[in-house]
């Protein structure tokens, strides 16, 4: 599977998917970015895709998250990701 981008914009992406979508990065080794915009995400699913982009060694860009979409927990985890990785935008 070969991708540059990924456009998920409001695909009512939820935070179980993000466990699937980070089991694709195994497979795509080309894919640059994926615009997470106006989806369903949670703590838990993000987690499951840092960590799959850490293990993968991938340089995702993670496109349209905004900050105030989450609960604090999940704000101190993404700003904290923020500063390890250049690739975020939120």
């Amino acid at each position: 599977w070969s991708s540059e981008a990924m456009e998920l914009e409001a695909c009512a992406l939820t935070g179980a998917c993000c466990e699937d979508l980070a089991s694709s990065f195994t497979h795509c080794k080309t894919l640059l970015g994926i615009n997470l915009q106006e989806n369903a995400l949670d703590h838990s699913g993000l987690v499951a895709l840092f960590e799959a982009m850490k293990q993968q060694q991938c340089t995702v860009n993670l496109r349209g998250l905004r900050i105030t979409d989450f609960d604090k927990e999940t704000q101190e985890f993404l700003m904290a990701e923020k500063e390890k990785n250049p690739y975020l935008s939120i």
